[in-house]
């Protein structure tokens, strides 16, 4: 958006609207037990503060809408897709998410392929 058109009483309902949204999430998300930990990160003043919170605090429609891209991908949708999808217009914006997708997949293949595996399929365990 042009910050025209989020001047003034404008950008205040969307602020609110935005902090809305949140409340709106976090509620059910506290209902529903969505409580195991999470650490945040945050840097103040140049040096590193970490926390545990419950899921709920830091549940947001970002959080929901990154999820669904990288979830996407490593599931194998096409970029493009996603990509349109989700309405990323510039490559830079979405290549994190690949980057994501990516590692979880090499990952995955590491452990399936690990020693113990092999061993396993060849009986030699």
């Amino acid at each position: 958006m042009s910050s025209v058109l989020c001047a003034g009483p404008v950008r205040d309902i969307l602020i609110l609207l935005i902090l809305l949204v949140m409340i709106l999430l976090r509620m059910p998300g506290e209902q529903v037990k969505f409580a195991w930990p999470v650490k945040i990160s945050r840097y103040y003043e140049g040096s590193l503060h970490q926390e545990q919170v419950p899921f709920f605090e830091v549940l947001s429609s970002d959080v929901g809408r990154r999820s669904f891209i990288t979830n996407s991908l490593i599931l194998g949708v096409p970029e493009r897709v996603v990509k349109e999808v989700s309405g990323h217009k510039d490559e830079k914006s979405f290549a994190r998410y690949v980057k994501l997708a990516e590692n979880y997949k090499s990952q995955v293949i590491r452990k399936a392929f690990s020693k113990e595996n092999i061993l396993k399929i060849l009986n030699l365990s």
